[in-house]
């Protein structure tokens, strides 16, 4: 699988100012196809068919969600309780050391863990009490804020970084033959773009999973570096 700045396909600089990052998987599963298919047509098919009750009264809801947001918008301003603002900086320190920890495993941080991500949390905090029209932001708030940033930005960061990859003897044998490859394509202090490598790799057989593991475990063992925001890499040794 890719990682998070090839999927969004923007620099992981620009990556950091967004506060909250979803990737959006187009998985390949019959059952949710068929839902979805299913809700797709029904939608069309029913189209017209509502009675005058359903429409006032999907009218009447539309109208209270806009007041509600308007409200909280204009009137409804929180601040940090201290118990919160305690919980953020200790949430900050652990997300920074996973960060550190994946780096030092492998190898990369497709998102950089900086002080605009502890901005973003405490944005996303604040608009968390705002919802509930209260002027004090709370530790729970907190806690919503760092579950929604965990499933959407870090959870985009560790995306391409198969933490779970248990190779067999034989994917051990193909991960030695694909570094063997990269060796030959790139000389000793040559560098290469990613999408070169790639196509390169494709050309005798290799497919991009591989390529990237490969790459990965070289780069922890400092044969390789990289280099232009992980786009091209440089043979070290």
């Amino acid at each position: 699988m890719a990682d998070a700045q090839e999927n969004i396909d923007l620099q992981s600089t620009i990556l950091s100012r967004f506060d909250l990052i979803f990737l959006v998987r187009d998985e390949r599963l019959r059952e949710r196809d068929l839902q979805i298919a299913a809700h797709v047509v029904g939608v069309h098919a029913s189209a017209g068919a509502a009675s005058a009750e359903d429409t006032r009264e999907a009218a009447e809801r539309e109208r209270f969600i806009r007041r509600y947001v308007e409200y909280a918008r204009h009137k409804v301003h929180p601040r940090l309780d201290d118990d919160a603002a305690a919980r953020l900086r200790d949430k900050y320190v652990q997300i920074r050391e996973a960060a550190k920890q994946a780096q030092m495993d492998h190898g990369v941080a497709p998102v950089p863990i900086t002080v605009r991500q502890l901005e973003a949390i405490v944005r996303v905090t604040e608009a968390h009490a705002r919802m509930r029209l209260a002027n004090t932001a709370t530790e729970a708030d907190v806690e919503q804020a760092v579950r929604l940033f965990e499933v959407s930005t870090e959870d985009a960061a560790k995306a391409g970084l198969d933490r779970d990859f248990n190779p067999t003897e034989e994917q051990m044998k193909e991960l030695s033959a694909v570094e063997e490859q990269i060796r030959r394509n790139i000389g000793m202090g040559q560098r290469i773009s990613m999408k070169a490598l790639l196509t390169n790799m494709d050309h005798v057989g290799f497919g991009a999973g591989a390529v990237r593991r490969a790459v990965m475990a070289m780069s922890k063992r400092e044969e390789i570096d990289f280099r232009n925001e992980r786009k091209a890499i440089i043979r070290l040794k």
